[in-house]
């Protein structure tokens, strides 16, 4: 693989994550396209982008000339292998030698989804949270067999667009992010299905306790802060009752805190103060970090 800076991005899906990512990407100097089956649709993101970006952002049908032209193509579709493979195998014979391919994956692993190309080599994840033009953290992970010039180059676009690049060691389901979230979600899920607390109350104890602390110091800095053998004797005595579910139970369909449309917009309002006004302090802590 060369060492060639990203200039022209394609974001390949025009879901929700799309606009975000345009604006991320366009403001990390890049010109993006979003690229989507529907064009109406794909238009719909591209304009959501450009408001984001305070620049155009372009749509465009999934066709070979506009991949042809891309340094990255950054794949946000439905979180489904089958669909991701069968996508990227598609595009990839339109791609320009060194282009680099990545996903915005949640859960799957690169080496699934790049199983189907023909060079496995230049693919990796690029997760980024929602909001995505607002998100500061980026997990970088590669694949079994990624080329780790490619993984230089993702980390160099991080930097370039604002964020701070977290480079995992190697592929995982989940990443760290999402591995974290959702241990953390099992056990929510587990207290409302027991009755110990409501909807409300669990996520009050996450967003002004919890959150609030983690802020500064995760769950490792706060346990050496706070003690190791106080911590280790908690675990002790928790680590046994603490739910070891293995299928998600039936009341995360069902809905387990239902928000009107007014609840979801101030929501949405709040989480995105909440980054902007954390800024200062998770600037400080960047120092140090893998990537």
């Amino acid at each position: 693989m060369t060492d060639r800076v990203i200039r022209a991005a394609v974001v390949l899906g025009s879901g929700r994550m799309a606009p975000g990512l345009a604006a991320a990407l366009a403001g990390g100097g890049c010109q993006v396209t979003i690229v989507g089956r529907v064009p109406g649709r794909a238009q719909l993101a591209a304009d959501a982008g450009s408001q984001l970006a305070g620049r155009e952002v372009r749509a465009a049908a999934i066709e070979e000339p506009v991949l042809a032209a891309a340094d990255l193509v950054l794949e946000t579709v439905v979180e489904d292998l089958a669909v991701k493979q069968e996508l990227l195998a598609r595009v990839e014979p339109w791609l320009a030698a060194d282009a680099v391919i990545a996903t915005n994956t949640s859960s799957l692993l690169v080496g699934d989804i790049a199983e189907r190309l023909a060079r496995p080599e230049r693919a990796l994840a690029m997760h980024f949270m929602f909001p995505a033009h607002l998100s500061p953290l980026v997990e970088v992970m590669p694949g079994r067999r990624t080329d780790p010039a490619v993984v230089e180059q993702a980390l160099a676009l991080c930097r370039a667009m604002g964020k701070t690049p977290v480079a995992l060691a190697h592929d995982i389901a989940g990443m760290v992010w999402n591995r974290l979230q959702f241990a953390l979600l099992r056990e929510a899920l587990a207290l409302l299905e027991a009755g110990v607390a409501d909807a409300q109350t669990i996520d009050a104890c996450i967003e002004l306790g919890l959150a609030r602390r983690w802020v500064a110091t995760g769950p490792l800095a706060t346990a050496e802060l706070g003690g190791l053998d106080t911590f280790r004797r908690v675990a002790t005595r928790l680590y046994p009752e603490l739910s070891a579910a293995t299928e998600p139970p039936a009341i995360l369909a069902q809905g387990v805190r239902p928000l009107d449309e007014a609840a979801r917009t101030a929501a949405g309002r709040l989480r995105a103060a909440a980054l902007v006004a954390t800024e200062p302090i998770a600037a400080e802590r960047r120092t140090g970090l893998p990537g």
